[in-house]
């Protein structure tokens, strides 16, 4: 079987992106089973790469509204050789899409997001007819969890049945339990707090880091010598602006850090040296890094994001809680800082559902299948 699949994003190993992890995690998984995988992602420049016999990697520099870049070279290798399916995670893939439906190929479009808010706000009209397009067209779509899958059939009338819920996976290779690094904790400026707290995400509003900050002064009356630390670039400077500005009035300098993005094996390492990993996310489809966190057997404190609930059983692999209500926030937390005990079973817990549930072994599969069904039918 021959794949082409297409991201309109970086490859991690150039910048991290949730949806430029997936692609590439599928893509390699994929090719172990035996598919031979074409991937086009965006790159600082037009590049090819042959990482295994099955693997073949292709970067641009850019899609453009055209896709012309992409089409160009896509054409070119079939011509040497037929694509069997055409998997796409990217909406602004929609003339390449076309253009392989053409082609005869089935199409399988991968949602990593929430339909909705896409759709919302000014020009909702076209950007919904635009996604309804592209569903028209998609013989298969792949939700990364039951929640977006439901709001796509709540916001578009598409049968439940073209839609398969793929959940994302986790490298347990590389994110795992390590012996903490008192090297990196020294370096990052972190030696000298006793307990961490740790989200990893954009700074911006969705991703809730002032629900955290707003949290922060009720743990502090219990525990003095904690520091909260966010690990994501700028998305919204409006919003960097806002949580700054936030941590100042408070009077939280001294307990409040930001990173950006760190190499993963730093930022493996910093999960590790955190004591109570949150995720405060009003909206998500997945919650790829809650899945990273859990497989470092870490306790997690999460939002109440419809998505959440398929990762974390409340109580048992974590805490699902209101994170906008600093007091019942700042109480799972701190309940988790003070019984030690319990946090390592939840975190053992976390652990244990990943390697269970969470790889991407496991998606690759529930692929394959996928493909081969729609294979026999085109």
């Amino acid at each position: 079987m021959k794949l082409l699949m297409v991201v309109d994003k970086p490859l991690p190993v150039l910048r991290p992106t949730g949806m430029g992890t997936v692609a590439s995690s599928l893509s390699k998984e994929l090719a172990s089973r035996g598919v031979e995988v074409h991937l086009f992602a965006r790159g600082p420049r037009e590049a090819s790469q042959r990482i295994s016999n099955n693997f073949h990697i292709n970067t641009v520099a850019s899609f453009g509204k055209t896709n012309f870049p992409v089409i160009s070279k896509a054409v070119s290798i079939s011509k040497k050789q037929r694509f069997d399916i055409f998997h796409t995670h990217s909406s602004s893939t929609a003339p390449l899409t076309f253009l392989m439906k053409g082609f005869g190929l089935p199409i399988v479009h991968h949602m990593h997001g929430g339909t909705r808010a896409r759709v919302d706000g000014l020009g909702s009209p076209l950007r919904w007819l635009k996604f309804y397009s592209m569903f028209l067209l998609d013989d298969a779509i792949i939700s990364v969890s039951n929640a977006t899958k439901r709001e796509i059939v709540t916001t578009f009338p598409i049968s439940r049945s073209k839609i398969h819920v793929v959940h994302n996976g986790v490298d347990t290779s590389i994110f795992k339990p390590e012996v903490p690094d008192d090297k990196l904790k020294q370096r990052l400026g972190l030696a000298k707090f006793e307990n961490i707290i740790l989200s990893i995400g954009m700074l911006q509003e969705r991703k809730g880091q002032e629900f955290v900050i707003r949290s922060i002064p009720h743990v502090l009356r219990e525990r003095q010598n904690v520091c909260y630390v966010n690990v994501g670039g700028a998305y919204s400077q409006l919003y960097v602006n806002k949580i700054t500005s936030l941590v100042e009035n408070l009077g939280l300098s001294n307990h409040v850090r930001f990173f950006s993005n760190l190499p993963t094996d730093e930022l493996v390492k910093l999960i590790n040296l955190a004591d109570v990993c949150v995720h405060p996310a009003t909206r998500e489809a997945f919650g790829l890094v809650v899945v990273e966190q859990m497989a470092c057997g870490k306790p997690l404190v999460v939002s109440e994001a419809p998505a959440m609930y398929e990762i974390i059983e409340d109580k048992v692999n974590g805490f699902v809680v209101d994170v906008e209500n600093p007091q019942v926030f700042s109480s799972a937390i701190l309940n988790l800082l003070s019984n030690p005990k319990q946090a390592r079973q939840i975190g053992l817990q976390a652990l244990h559902k990943v390697r269970e549930k969470f790889t991407w072994a496991k998606a690759a599969e529930k692929l394959l299948l996928l493909y081969h069904r729609l294979g026999e039918k085109s």
